[in-house]
Protein backbone atom coordinates (compact mmCIF):
# COMPACT_ATOMS: atom_id res chain seq x y z
CA UNK A 1 0.00 0.00 0.00
CA UNK A 2 1.55 3.89 -0.78
CA UNK A 3 1.12 6.32 1.48
CA UNK A 4 2.63 9.56 0.58
CA UNK A 5 2.40 12.08 3.29
CA UNK A 6 4.79 14.68 1.23
CA UNK A 7 1.94 17.66 0.82
CA UNK A 8 0.85 17.14 5.12
CA UNK A 9 4.22 17.15 6.03
CA UNK A 10 5.53 20.15 4.15
CA UNK A 11 2.66 22.09 6.17
CA UNK A 12 5.19 21.06 9.42
CA UNK A 13 8.54 22.56 8.10
CA UNK A 14 9.75 25.80 8.44
CA UNK A 15 12.92 27.26 7.59
CA UNK A 16 13.62 30.29 9.64
CA UNK A 17 17.25 31.09 8.84
CA UNK A 18 20.41 29.59 6.82
CA UNK A 19 21.50 27.35 10.12
CA UNK A 20 18.53 25.31 10.18
CA UNK A 21 17.60 21.69 8.24
CA UNK A 22 15.44 19.27 8.83
CA UNK A 23 17.07 15.14 8.61
CA UNK A 24 14.96 12.80 6.20
CA UNK A 25 16.18 9.15 5.72
CA UNK A 26 15.32 6.11 4.17
CA UNK A 27 15.15 2.78 6.23
CA UNK A 28 14.82 -0.64 5.60
CA UNK A 29 12.96 -3.10 8.04
CA UNK A 30 13.71 -6.41 8.67
CA UNK A 31 9.59 -6.45 10.13
CA UNK A 32 8.57 -5.75 6.49
CA UNK A 33 11.13 -8.13 4.70
CA UNK A 34 12.27 -11.43 4.01
CA UNK A 35 14.61 -12.35 7.37
CA UNK A 36 17.12 -14.20 4.77
CA UNK A 37 17.29 -11.39 2.10
CA UNK A 38 16.51 -8.06 3.77
CA UNK A 39 20.23 -7.04 3.50
CA UNK A 40 20.20 -7.14 -0.06
CA UNK A 41 20.22 -3.67 -0.47
CA UNK A 42 21.81 -3.64 -4.25
CA UNK A 43 25.42 -3.51 -2.10
CA UNK A 44 24.32 0.84 -1.55
CA UNK A 45 27.71 1.78 -0.33
CA UNK A 46 26.28 4.58 2.04
CA UNK A 47 24.27 1.48 3.64
CA UNK A 48 24.76 1.27 7.36
CA UNK A 49 23.69 -2.45 8.97
CA UNK A 50 21.84 -2.21 12.34
CA UNK A 51 20.40 -4.86 14.07
CA UNK A 52 16.33 -4.77 12.47
CA UNK A 53 17.01 -2.14 10.38
CA UNK A 54 19.29 -0.72 7.16
CA UNK A 55 19.63 3.40 6.95
CA UNK A 56 19.99 3.10 2.95
CA UNK A 57 20.96 7.04 2.86
CA UNK A 58 19.61 10.39 5.00
CA UNK A 59 19.41 13.69 3.57
CA UNK A 60 20.41 17.04 5.27
CA UNK A 61 17.23 19.46 4.07
CA UNK A 62 17.47 23.47 4.29
CA UNK A 63 14.60 24.61 2.18
CA UNK A 64 11.40 23.22 0.15
CA UNK A 65 13.33 22.83 -2.97
CA UNK A 66 15.54 20.66 -1.68
CA UNK A 67 12.50 18.95 0.01
CA UNK A 68 11.12 18.40 -2.75
CA UNK A 69 14.02 18.21 -5.46
CA UNK A 70 15.56 15.10 -2.85
CA UNK A 71 12.26 13.36 -2.83
CA UNK A 72 11.70 11.58 -6.14
CA UNK A 73 15.27 9.49 -4.82
CA UNK A 74 13.81 8.90 -1.84
CA UNK A 75 10.39 7.09 -3.61
CA UNK A 76 12.63 5.33 -5.90
CA UNK A 77 14.71 4.29 -2.60
CA UNK A 78 11.88 3.13 -1.12
CA UNK A 79 9.86 1.46 -4.04
CA UNK A 80 13.34 -0.62 -5.51
CA UNK A 81 14.86 -1.30 -1.42
CA UNK A 82 11.67 -2.07 0.08
CA UNK A 83 11.90 0.16 2.33
CA UNK A 84 10.47 3.60 4.28
CA UNK A 85 11.14 6.92 4.40
CA UNK A 86 10.66 9.28 7.55
CA UNK A 87 11.52 12.94 8.46
CA UNK A 88 12.42 14.40 11.76
CA UNK A 89 10.06 17.06 12.14
CA UNK A 90 12.13 19.42 14.56
CA UNK A 91 14.73 21.69 13.43
CA UNK A 92 18.53 21.06 13.75
CA UNK A 93 21.14 23.31 13.37
CA UNK A 94 23.69 22.67 10.72
CA UNK A 95 27.27 24.24 12.87
CA UNK A 96 26.43 22.04 15.52
CA UNK A 97 25.94 18.97 12.75
CA UNK A 98 29.57 20.25 11.45
CA UNK A 99 30.88 20.22 14.98
CA UNK A 100 29.90 16.98 16.09
CA UNK A 101 30.92 14.82 12.87
CA UNK A 102 33.21 17.07 11.42
CA UNK A 103 34.31 15.95 8.23
CA UNK A 104 33.90 12.07 9.66
CA UNK A 105 29.55 11.69 8.87
CA UNK A 106 29.31 15.16 7.18
CA UNK A 107 29.50 16.00 3.27
CA UNK A 108 29.59 19.23 2.82
CA UNK A 109 28.75 18.85 -0.38
CA UNK A 110 25.62 16.97 -0.70
CA UNK A 111 24.79 17.51 2.91
CA UNK A 112 23.76 13.90 3.45
CA UNK A 113 24.81 12.45 6.35
CA UNK A 114 25.34 8.99 7.21
CA UNK A 115 22.95 7.78 10.11
CA UNK A 116 23.19 5.33 12.57
CA UNK A 117 20.94 4.59 15.90
CA UNK A 118 24.09 6.65 17.71
CA UNK A 119 23.99 9.88 15.63
CA UNK A 120 19.97 9.02 16.25
CA UNK A 121 20.38 9.44 19.53
CA UNK A 122 22.84 12.88 19.32
CA UNK A 123 19.74 14.45 17.20
CA UNK A 124 18.75 16.72 20.80
CA UNK A 125 22.44 18.00 20.49
CA UNK A 126 21.75 19.17 17.08
CA UNK A 127 18.52 22.06 18.26
CA UNK A 128 19.35 25.64 16.97
CA UNK A 129 19.80 27.35 19.55
CA UNK A 130 18.15 30.84 17.71
CA UNK A 131 14.74 29.40 17.73
CA UNK A 132 12.22 28.31 20.00
CA UNK A 133 12.92 24.77 19.35
CA UNK A 134 10.76 22.74 21.73
CA UNK A 135 11.05 18.95 21.94
CA UNK A 136 7.99 17.72 19.38
CA UNK A 137 6.48 14.41 20.38
CA UNK A 138 5.37 11.31 18.13
CA UNK A 139 3.09 8.82 19.40
CA UNK A 140 2.92 5.28 17.08
CA UNK A 141 -0.42 3.95 16.59
CA UNK A 142 -1.02 0.68 15.25
CA UNK A 143 -3.82 -1.34 14.47
CA UNK A 144 -7.50 -0.86 16.97
CA UNK A 145 -4.96 1.87 18.63
CA UNK A 146 -5.42 4.00 15.65
CA UNK A 147 -8.94 4.30 15.23
CA UNK A 148 -10.39 7.86 14.96
CA UNK A 149 -12.41 7.80 18.04
CA UNK A 150 -9.12 7.00 20.27
CA UNK A 151 -7.16 9.34 18.68
CA UNK A 152 -9.50 11.71 19.78
CA UNK A 153 -9.39 10.33 23.07
CA UNK A 154 -5.92 10.59 23.52
CA UNK A 155 -6.12 14.40 22.27
CA UNK A 156 -8.29 15.24 25.23
CA UNK A 157 -6.35 13.54 27.52
CA UNK A 158 -2.82 15.09 26.34
CA UNK A 159 -4.57 18.51 26.48
CA UNK A 160 -5.30 17.82 30.16
CA UNK A 161 -1.19 17.63 30.25
CA UNK A 162 -0.38 20.78 28.34
CA UNK A 163 -0.53 24.43 29.49
CA UNK A 164 -4.16 26.22 29.16
CA UNK A 165 -5.13 22.92 28.01
CA UNK A 166 -4.36 23.60 24.41
CA UNK A 167 -2.15 22.16 21.99
CA UNK A 168 -1.90 21.60 18.13
CA UNK A 169 -1.68 18.08 16.70
CA UNK A 170 -1.19 16.39 13.23
CA UNK A 171 -2.36 12.81 12.33
CA UNK A 172 -0.15 10.97 9.67
CA UNK A 173 -0.96 7.47 7.82
CA UNK A 174 1.22 4.81 8.33
CA UNK A 175 1.48 1.27 6.42
CA UNK A 176 0.23 -0.09 10.50
CA UNK A 177 -2.12 2.36 11.67
CA UNK A 178 -1.32 6.17 12.31
CA UNK A 179 1.19 8.19 14.31
CA UNK A 180 -0.08 11.67 16.22
CA UNK A 181 2.31 14.06 16.20
CA UNK A 182 2.05 16.76 19.08
CA UNK A 183 3.69 20.04 18.16
CA UNK A 184 3.33 22.42 21.59
CA UNK A 185 5.19 21.50 25.19
CA UNK A 186 2.95 19.27 27.23
CA UNK A 187 3.68 17.04 30.96
CA UNK A 188 5.30 14.18 28.34
CA UNK A 189 6.68 12.67 31.57
CA UNK A 190 2.71 12.91 33.37
CA UNK A 191 1.25 11.88 30.06
CA UNK A 192 3.96 8.46 30.08
CA UNK A 193 3.15 7.78 33.58
CA UNK A 194 -0.86 7.97 32.92
CA UNK A 195 -0.39 5.46 30.12
CA UNK A 196 1.63 3.28 32.00
CA UNK A 197 -1.21 3.07 35.20
CA UNK A 198 -3.80 2.15 32.82
CA UNK A 199 -1.74 0.11 30.18
CA UNK A 200 -2.16 2.08 27.06
CA UNK A 201 0.30 0.56 25.24
CA UNK A 202 2.47 2.47 22.48
CA UNK A 203 5.63 4.80 22.07
CA UNK A 204 5.77 8.18 22.45
CA UNK A 205 9.35 9.86 21.45
CA UNK A 206 10.82 13.34 20.36
CA UNK A 207 13.42 13.47 17.81
CA UNK A 208 11.53 10.13 15.97
CA UNK A 209 10.86 10.50 12.38
CA UNK A 210 7.35 10.93 10.80
CA UNK A 211 6.30 8.95 8.10
CA UNK A 212 6.95 10.21 4.32
CA UNK A 213 7.08 7.82 1.95
CA UNK A 214 6.20 4.23 1.99
CA UNK A 215 4.87 1.75 -0.36
CA UNK A 216 6.38 -1.59 1.07
CA UNK A 217 5.50 -5.03 0.56
CA UNK A 218 5.72 -6.85 3.97
CA UNK A 219 7.63 -10.44 4.05
CA UNK A 220 4.36 -12.20 3.55
CA UNK A 221 3.65 -10.77 -0.03
CA UNK A 222 7.40 -10.84 -1.60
Amino acid sequence: MEINNIREIENLLKFQDKDSFYLAYVVKRVKDNNPWTWRNTENYSYSYFLRNEICIKCYIIKSLVQFYKYFPEIKELCIKCNARSYIVPSQKSLEKLKTLFANTLFDDDKYNLFFSKDTGILLSQLINPEINNEKIYIIDLDGENSRESYIEFLKNKILEFSDNHENEFRVFDTPNGSELVILRPFDAAGFKAYCVKYSHGFSCNYDNGVLLYSNVKTKYEE
